[in-house]
């Protein structure tokens, strides 16, 4: 897979980007999906795993994962 970014509205430590690097799915279960959140001076990486009713509500759009990591992450896309 290739990464996906996304820019976010900053938050504390001017963290302005999310990168999703790595999905890992359990086929007919779940998912985790890994990455990193930036800014300038920090970063920070991250897992969030889906529970199976999201991993259910994924269907085929990838959008739905970026924007569940925002959410999980209490972040905003900018």
């Amino acid at each position: 897979m290739n990464q996906t970014k996304v820019s976010v509205q900053p938050v504390s430590h001017d963290v302005d980007t999310m990168i999703i690097n790595s999905v890992s799915v359990q086929l007919d279960s779940s998912a985790s999906v890994g990455g990193y959140v930036a800014g300038p001076l920090v970063a920070y990486t991250f897992q969030v795993n889906l529970t199976p009713e999201e991993y259910a509500a994924w269907g085929s759009d990838d959008e739905y994962i970026v924007n569940l990591c925002l959410s999980k992450l209490n972040l905003t896309k900018a």
